[in-house]
C-alpha cells in the first residue's frame, strides 16, 4: 500500500535502470526525430567553436613568444652596441661585423653564469654529458665488434 502511494507520488512505476532508460530515450528520439538532430547541431557546433579556438590560443603563444624573443633580441643588441661603440676607433661597420661573435660571447657568459647560480643545472648537465659519454664510448664499441664480426666473415 505504502509502496504504492510512493508510486503515485512519484509518477514512476518502477526504479529506471540503464536498460529501461536508453529503451525510453530511443523511443522518444524515433517519436521526435527533429530533436537529435538539434542537439546533434549543437554538438556541431561546440566543436567547431572548440577546434576553433584551440589553434588560435596556441598560435597567439606562439607569435607572444616570437615578440618576446625577438624584443630581447632588439634590447641585446642595443646594449652591446652601445657598449661597443664606447670605444674611440669603434665603427658601425666594425660592430656589425663583429656582432655574431659578441652575441655568442654574451650568450656563452650568460649560460655559464645561470649554471654558476643553480647547482640543479649544473648537476643535470653533468649527469647528461657523462650518459652521452657512455652511450658513445658503448656505440664505438659495437662497431669495433661489428668491424670484426664482417673481418671474420671475409677469413672463413
Amino acid at each position: 500500500m505504502i509502496r504504492n502511494l510512493l508510486r503515485k507520488l512519484t509518477g514512476r512505476k518502477t526504479i529506471v535502470t540503464a536498460k529501461v532508460y536508453f529503451k525510453d530515450l530511443n523511443r522518444y528520439r524515433r517519436a521526435h526525430p527533429e530533436s537529435l538532430e538539434k542537439e546533434r547541431e549543437k554538438q556541431i557546433q561546440r566543436w567547431l567553436i572548440y577546434v576553433k579556438s584551440r589553434p588560435e590560443q596556441e598560435t597567439n603563444n606562439e607569435r607572444n613568444q616570437e615578440v618576446k624573443t625577438n624584443d630581447a633580441r632588439a634590447q641585446l643588441r642595443e646594449v652591446a652596441r652601445l657598449a661597443f661603440m664606447l670605444h674611440p676607433a669603434a665603427t658601425q661597420d666594425d660592430f656589425r661585423r663583429s656582432w655574431p661573435s659578441i652575441r655568442e660571447e654574451i650568450l656563452k657568459q650568460h649560460c655559464l653564469e645561470e649554471l654558476a647560480a643553480n647547482p640543479a643545472l649544473t648537476m643535470m648537465v653533468a649527469t647528461r654529458s657523462s650518459k652521452a659519454n657512455v652511450t658513445r664510448k658503448e656505440e664505438k664499441v659495437q662497431s669495433a665488434n661489428l668491424h670484426l664480426l664482417k673481418g671474420s666473415g671475409r677469413s672463413d
